[in-house]
């Protein structure tokens, strides 16, 4: 069989550990080639989750901007909101919008839960920031702000709440 260095070394290197280096005596055997294919793959490895990193960010940025121009559309309530002008309002193609959201439904079921998750997490830091009255004044103005974008989403949000999608009971903060 193998050496007892050769062994070790390709053991350390299927266990990840990228720190080990091959030792001079393997590097023009057998073993030595393998441990060096073993190395490039893990090298490969990393480089493709670093890329998927990237495009994960990349992907969320997309995601959050096309929230941002969907709930502005919705909020304007000037007719229908138009898939292609919230995608071209978030700076993106109308297919980044489908792969994040597959259906209208969809869409504004995020909007719905995202505009939420912001009102009920803002009271904390108004309350913190500002005396009482100011605080629940600058709460209400944002809540003002919650509902009046739903008006552009009325007859979509009713849908999702027929079909189950959105329970009642999650349309309240915990």
């Amino acid at each position: 069989m193998f050496g007892g260095a050769a062994t070790d070394t390709m053991s350390r290197l299927a266990a990840g550990d990228r720190t080990v280096a091959v030792p001079a005596a393997d590097r023009r055997n057998e073993v030595g080639a393998m441990a060096r294919a073993v190395q490039v793959f893990r090298d490969g490895l990393v480089e493709a989750d670093r890329m998927a990193e990237r495009e994960r960010a990349d992907a969320r940025r997309n995601r959050e901007r096309l929230l941002a121009a969907a709930a502005a559309a919705f909020a304007a309530h000037d007719g229908p909101v138009s898939l292609e002008g919230v995608a071209r309002a978030a700076g993106v193609g109308i297919g980044t919008l489908y792969r994040h959201f597959p259906t209208r439904e969809a869409l504004i079921e995020a909007v719905y839960r995202a505009e939420l998750a912001e009102v009920s997490a803002c009271a904390p830091a108004l309350v913190a920031e500002h005396p009482p009255v100011e605080a629940l004044r600058l709460w209400m103005r944002r809540y003002a702000d919650f509902v009046a974008a739903k008006q552009g989403m009325a007859e979509s949000l009713l849908a999702i709440f027929d079909a189950g999608i959105v329970e009642r009971s999650d349309t309240r903060a915990a």
